[in-house]
């Protein structure tokens, strides 16, 4: 994308990345801490199902906002006009890898993006985790700035070359359908591990949290692995204990399978009072 109004940027992620350390990314993470606090407690994500809680207040010395949305792991969406606000006086940046699965809504790319930088990402949709590759849209004053930043050759040929394969109209076309089956799925899913009586956060990505504390405090992980499912731990989420797990969503066969296996495991657990 590129324009008066929008700049845009290529490149692969590499792992040896410098994380934040300063004040503003522990005060985001308690943040963070909060909002998943919410999803223990069961709170509801609002009126409007699998929207996330208002941001709440930021502190005003915070020069920069990250955001994820949709959110990892609840699958929240963020209303746009919700962080437009929130980012109102500093830099906002959103992370919207999983937003192809939200059908774009309330994304935050625009012909017009002051003050403002979105991530994307290939690796979600198309499986294309090894090649690490995503694009940043936004203000053309910010990135001008991360491409002087930029290490020569940031995208390899194979990237590049699926940067150009996913972008035709025929993949975005693929993409937008994958997903309208992946909402019909996840649905399903849902609704299976309601009816098994397992707390579910349930949103617009593809795929959902559970809640699987009634049997027992410690990780299903290593039960669910011996039974044929590989899931996502939770608790490297900060507010989430071991008993969460993140869910990909499957067809619904699968989902079936899943969520027997899950049910099985009550025979074996200890009592939760």
């Amino acid at each position: 994308m590129g324009g008066a109004a929008t700049g845009a940027l290529a490149a692969e992620s590499r792992p040896d990345g410098a994380r934040p350390r300063n004040e503003g990314a522990r005060a985001w993470n308690d943040g963070a801490r909060a909002r998943n606090d919410g999803a223990r407690a069961g709170v509801e994500p609002g009126s409007r199902t699998g929207y996330a809680p208002a941001l709440g207040a930021l502190p005003s010395w915070a020069d920069a906002l990250f955001v994820g949305n949709p959110t990892n792991p609840t699958g929240w969406l963020h209303a746009r006009d919700d962080l437009l606000a929130a980012g109102r006086g500093r830099l906002l940046v959103v992370d919207e890898a999983f937003m192809d699965a939200a059908d774009e809504a309330e994304s935050l790319i625009e012909p017009t993006m002051p003050g403002r930088l979105v991530l994307r990402s290939l690796s979600k949709t198309w499986g294309l985790a090894g090649l690490r590759v995503g694009y940043i849209v936004g203000d053309p004053a910010l990135i001008a700035r991360l491409a002087a930043a930029q290490p020569p050759w940031p995208v390899s040929s194979p990237a590049l070359a699926a940067m150009v394969a996913v972008s035709s109209q025929a993949s975005r076309a693929e993409a937008s359908e994958r997903y309208r089956t992946v909402r019909r799925h996840r649905d399903h899913l849902v609704a299976a591990l309601e009816a098994s009586g397992f707390g579910v956060v349930a949103g617009h990505a593809p795929f959902v949290l559970v809640d699987t504390a009634e049997l027992g405090p410690d990780s299903v992980r290593p039960a669910l692995a011996a039974r044929g499912f590989a899931v996502r731990r939770g608790e490297s989420f900060p507010g989430l204990g071991r008993s969460w797990i993140r869910v990909r969503v499957p067809d619904p066969q699968i989902s079936d399978a899943f969520v027997a296996a899950l049910a099985s495991l009550r025979a074996s657990a200890p009592r939760v009072d």
